[in-house]
């Protein structure tokens, strides 16, 4: 029943689950979260994922967003049809000495104007632990 009318209404309802609902977009991020965290006193500034392109498509790759504030993100601008491109995240040199979790958005020209998102986050854990 509605507030308009007093005769029912009946309405069916077709849909399909999607247990893995990645697999329906275009592109693939692998890993689907970056981690540039360092453990140790190596510094660890750099940190890479891919973009795969399962499609017949080629697409433009546009960051939008930017809230960046701890890492600069190198992002190809294109990635060919059945391609594979690689992204690459550099930690800031002031912001070595931090722990973060941002993130990256972009999009692709296809349809839908399809946004990806990808976490990435940095732990700190200086110093030596003792064996005793």
């Amino acid at each position: 029943k509605t507030d308009s009318d007093d005769e029912p209404h009946f309405v069916t309802i077709y849909a399909e689950a999607l247990v893995h609902p990645n697999e329906a977009e275009p592109l693939v991020i692998d890993p689907p979260k970056v981690d540039v965290s360092q453990f140790g006193e190596k510094v660890r500034r750099k940190a890479f994922f891919r973009i795969i392109n399962k499609s017949e498509k080629a697409y433009s790759i546009k960051e939008i967003g930017n809230g960046r504030l701890s890492f600069d993100l190198d992002l190809p601008s294109k990635i060919g049809p059945q391609d594979t491109v690689m992204a690459k995240i550099s930690v800031r040199k002031d912001k070595v000495d931090t722990e973060f979790a941002e993130s990256i958005t972009f999009e692709i020209n296809d349809d839908l104007s399809t946004h990806y998102t990808v976490p990435v986050r940095r732990f700190l854990r200086k110093g030596k632990r003792s064996g005793k």
